[in-house]
């Protein structure tokens, strides 16, 4: 399971703090592993959450663009949009 942030802990009142946290929690409890993508997020998660025995790890965002060059195929780009979420 990957873990972005914790945002709403700032950003919600109480009573949807406490929705969201019972949420988050009933997906780690289900969860073989935990991963996130900073070192900050993965504090605040461990301060906030109970992960008991699994493990948490850190995977940064990006893309290091000396070690990867895309190979692009002018006949077949076209615009596209990219969405990570849910809704």
């Amino acid at each position: 399971m990957t873990i972005h942030d914790l945002n709403f802990l700032i950003e919600k009142n109480e009573g949807k703090k406490a929705k969201y946290l019972k949420r988050l929690q009933k997906n780690i409890d289900r969860a073989d592993c935990i991963t996130t993508i900073s070192n900050f997020s993965k504090k605040e998660i461990e301060n906030n959450m109970d992960l008991g025995q699994k493990e948490i790890r850190v995977i940064y965002n990006g893309v290091n663009i000396e070690k990867f060059t895309p190979i692009l195929d002018k006949q077949t780009i076209s615009p596209y949009i990219l969405f990570i979420g849910n809704l």
